[in-house]
């Protein structure tokens, strides 16, 4: 398991309450951040190739990298 994520196989996860709600709440903050103009012109790349070297240049890329490494998901 990593952060309250499980694979369970055939695409599906099982998650915890407490990381559905830490996620959830990253995603009411990046919405609103972003109604309020806070990402114009934010360099995605530049940080995220910072703070995640070789996983990726967008949100989505870091993202898609990170549940690969999901115990499980790999075959």
């Amino acid at each position: 398991m990593i952060e309250g994520i499980k694979y369970i196989g055939a695409d599906r996860f099982v998650i915890t309450e407490d990381r559905l709600k830490e996620l959830l709440e990253a995603e009411v903050t990046s919405q609103a951040a972003n109604e309020l103009g806070l990402y114009d012109g934010v360099r995605w790349d530049e940080i995220l190739s910072f703070m995640y070297p070789d996983e990726g240049v967008t949100p989505y890329d870091v993202a898609d990298s990170l549940v690969g490494r999901v115990p499980g998901l790999l075959p």
